[in-house]
């Protein structure tokens, strides 16, 4: 940071000292990282001080709270110390953390790759470097982040929401029909018959199969309806897309669980071992 001239900046708080001074104490209220506000050498590369890495290790096997303990006191120590000063902490303080599992299968189901998914979360509740821009004379960067007030909480990563492979938000039939397939058979594995594992995955995935596909076909409706100039090629990508949606969502909800009992029963799933094997110690012929 530049400084102004002399003549600018009378009395001892307007100082070089005076102003680090008065930076360390607002830097200080930040509570995300820790600033150490500094003098450089009047010669580049020549300075009257030198730092130092110092190690401190729990040998003792006494325990991270102990170890946590210890540095504190040191520091502390340090602080009275004349020979020392400015002496910090390399790293991050002790924060609270969440561990995320990702569903390989659905996000599969779905059209997303983890890649995808890794960049939204990391996007969302850390930050994005996208490019640089001129900014009067300066070049400042551009940032993309969720605001502080949406990412607070574990809930928040629900309403993260991210764009398939297909590059939009809109689920497609095909992903109707694998999430219909996908219920009905964790529910089937669950203990459900096959009827009623189908039924219940119909019942579940009804409501969001008819809103997204309204919504997309009222999205080109007015393609399908307008009128003027270039209305024939907007008619044709209309009525195509429209009848295409409505035709794959009515073929989702009626046909898809019927192949899905049909497929199911001319090819039936293997039992698991574990399962043979507590029929087997109950003294019933193990399925085969």
């Amino acid at each position: 940071m530049r400084l102004k001239d002399w003549e600018k900046r009378p009395g001892p708080i307007h100082s070089a000292q005076g102003v680090v001074g008065r930076a360390f104490m607002a830097l200080s209220r930040v509570k995300d990282a820790i600033i150490f506000p500094i003098i450089p050498p009047s010669i580049p590369e020549l300075g009257t001080v030198s730092g130092f890495y110092f190690q401190l290790q729990d040998k003792g096997g006494v325990g991270h709270a102990k170890l946590i303990e210890a540095r504190d006191q040191l520091l502390s120590m340090t602080r009275t110390n004349a020979q020392v000063a400015n002496v910090r902490v390399q790293g991050m303080e002790d924060a609270a953390q969440m561990k995320i599992d990702l569903d390989e299968d659905k996000a599969g189901a779905l059209g997303m790759s983890l890649a995808d998914i890794n960049t939204a979360l990391q996007t969302c509740l850390g930050s994005l470097y996208v490019n640089n821009f001129v900014n009067g004379n300066r070049v400042q960067q551009v940032i993309v982040q969720l605001e502080a007030a949406h990412r607070m909480l574990p809930e928040d990563i629900g309403k993260i929401y991210a764009r398939n492979k297909h590059g939009d938000m809109i689920p497609l039939s095909t992903k109707n029909a694998i999430l219909i397939i996908e219920f009905a058979k964790g529910a089937q594995a669950a203990g459900k018959g096959l009827i009623e594992a189908t039924l219940e995955a119909v019942h579940l995935r009804l409501r969001p199969i008819l809103m997204t596909s309204l919504a997309f076909v009222f999205g080109v409706l007015p393609l399908a309806i307008s009128h003027g100039a270039g209305s024939a090629s907007q008619h044709a990508i209309g009525t195509g897309v429209a009848g295409g949606m409505i035709t794959a969502t009515v073929l989702a909800i009626f046909m898809v669980p019927v192949f899905f009992v049909v497929v199911r029963r001319m090819f039936k799933p293997k039992v698991p071992h574990r399962f043979r094997t507590a029929a087997t110690a109950d003294g019933s012929p193990a399925p085969h």
